[in-house]
């Protein structure tokens, strides 16, 4: 009798462990974001020094979210060069992907730059971005362009 009184509280024990753990209360808000089209696509003059797409990022969750962007598919004319820039610098071509951190609830411009150098023509590239704690469900591609006419 005394075994079976040691395994009921021993079993008792362990349901009440695991109700405890799996409480509401102590599950992490999970990291979301949206991205609101401000302008994919600019256009100006090829004497510009530079034409800026722009797209807004706004992390929705109420905990510091870190996505990831990559750089993809750029078709520029000879003598053009592009940057991404955030809220914190500029990336010029060299720097192809970079992290992306955004405290709960913060809301962000991110530009998508050509500099035409006096170079009239069209240029795109795409820009990938996802949240580096769910790649599979996250995951976007957002395309910039622009025109620099003569």
């Amino acid at each position: 009798m005394k075994k079976f009184k040691f395994l009921a509280l021993a079993i008792f024990a362990v349901v009440a462990l695991t109700i405890s753990s799996c409480s509401p209360d102590d599950t992490p808000a999970e990291p979301s974001f949206t991205v609101t089209e401000v302008n994919y696509t600019i256009s100006g003059a090829a004497s510009d020094a530079e034409l800026n797409a722009k797209i807004t990022i706004k992390n929705t969750s109420d905990i510091e979210v870190t996505l990831y962007w990559i750089r993809q598919n750029v078709t520029i004319p000879s003598g053009w060069a592009t940057a991404i820039c955030d809220h914190n610098l500029c990336y010029p071509e060299n720097i192809g992907e970079h992290d992306l951190i955004l405290t709960a609830g913060q809301e962000i411009e991110l530009k998508g730059v050509f500099y035409p150098n006096n170079v009239d023509g069209t240029g795109s590239y795409d820009l990938l971005i996802y949240d580096t704690v769910d790649r599979a469900n996250t995951e976007a591609t957002y395309s910039f362009s622009a025109t620099a006419r003569p």
